[in-house]
C-alpha cells in the first residue's frame, strides 16, 4: 500500500512540474484492454475497489524477472512504471528487458527514479536521463520518494537535509528532468 502512496506521490510531482515536454508524436487512439485479473484474496476495499476502474496498470523492477507481456497486455495491464535507476550510480537490472518486452506487446511505459536523499539531486537526474531512452514514451516520468534509510545515509538522521533542502531537491530533479526532454 505504501508503494501505490509513493507512486501516486510520484504522479502528483510529475503533474506539477510544468507542462509536459514536447515528444515525439503519440497516436491518438489508445486501446484499452478490459481487466482479466482474479484475486484469490481479495482486499475489502474502502470505497471503489481497483477491479472497478477501467485502466489497469503495473509497477515492476528487478523483483519481476520474467513477464510475459503479450500475455500480460491481452488481461489488462495497459500500462507500466518500469524502475530505470536509484541514487546516482544504480540502474535496475531488469529495466531494459522489461523496457522493451513491454514496448514489443504494446503496453504504454513509463520510467521511475528510486530518490535518495543522501545523494545530490542534480547527480541522480543525470544518472536518470542518462539511463532511460529518450523515446515517445506516454507515461510520466516519475519519482518515487522513499521515508526509510536504505542504503545507510551519509549523514546522521540528526544532521541530514531538513523539510526545505528536500523540496529544493525535488524541483532540481525535476527541472533537470524536464529540461532534458525539450
Amino acid at each position: 500500500m505504501k508503494r501505490i502512496l509513493w507512486l501516486l506521490a510520484g504522479l502528483i510531482l510529475a503533474a506539477c512540474s510544468g507542462p509536459a515536454p514536447r515528444q515525439a508524436a503519440v497516436p491518438d487512439e489508445i486501446t484499452v484492454t478490459t481487466s482479466n485479473f482474479r484475486d484469490a484474496d481479495p482486499t475489502d476495499w474502502p470505497g471503489r475497489s481497483p477491479d472497478r476502474y477501467p485502466v489497469h496498470g503495473i509497477d515492476l523492477s528487478r523483483f519481476q524477472t520474467e513477464v510475459d507481456w503479450p500475455t500480460a497486455r491481452a488481461n489488462g495491464v495497459n500500462f507500466a512504471f518500469i524502475k530505470a535507476t536509484e541514487g546516482g550510480d544504480l540502474v535496475d537490472p531488469m529495466f531494459d528487458a522489461h523496457w522493451q518486452g513491454a514496448g514489443a506487446a504494446g503496453v504504454r511505459r513509463g520510467a521511475y527514479h528510486f530518490f535518495y536523499h543522501c545523494r545530490p539531486a542534480a547527480e541522480q537526474a543525470r544518472w536518470f536521463i542518462k539511463a532511460v531512452p529518450r523515446t515517445a514514451a506516454p507515461c510520466p516520468r516519475c519519482l518515487i520518494l522513499n521515508g526509510r534509510r536504505f542504503p545507510p545515509p551519509a549523514r546522521s538522521a540528526a544532521t541530514g537535509p531538513r523539510s526545505g533542502q528536500k523540496h529544493g531537491s525535488l524541483w532540481t530533479f525535476s527541472n533537470a528532468i524536464t529540461a532534458s526532454a525539450r
